[in-house]
């Protein structure tokens, strides 16, 4: 009895997948006038809008700072203080000024007021 009920489940498990395959006689079935899939075939004579013209964005430009503005680091590019003027040959800064980086500028700022006392472009490369 045991045998028979194995070989049982075992042809059926085998035999399945082989009903479940559409025979050499199916064809797709073709889409009605009306339906969705008659629609989006491309047709010669049919309208189509032109596709929406998508826009760069705009390139970002960085801020140049100016001699006697007040320096906001929020607007500066790649912001840092620069320890070590003489890598980038400036000279050391005065008392109660600092060398601060702007993108590739760099900016000789007050520090009790924040003014720019000068701007040496593309020092930093």
């Amino acid at each position: 009895m045991k045998k028979i009920i194995l070989a049982i489940a075992a042809s059926s498990l085998i035999a399945t997948p082989l009903f479940a395959q559409p025979g050499p006689h199916h064809q797709p079935s073709k889409p009605n006038v009306g339906s969705k899939q008659h629609i989006n075939q491309k047709q010669p004579n049919q309208y189509r809008p032109a596709p929406p013209k998508v826009k760069a964005p705009p390139k970002y430009k960085a801020y140049q700072f100016k001699r006697g503005e007040r320096f906001h680091r929020v607007q500066a590019t790649n912001y840092r203080v620069i320890n070590n003027p003489r890598v980038y040959r400036l000279q050391p800064a005065p008392k109660g000024y600092r060398w601060v980086q702007s993108g590739r500028d760099a900016l000789l700022v007050r520090l009790s007021n924040n003014m720019i006392a000068s701007v040496v472009r593309n020092a930093v490369r």
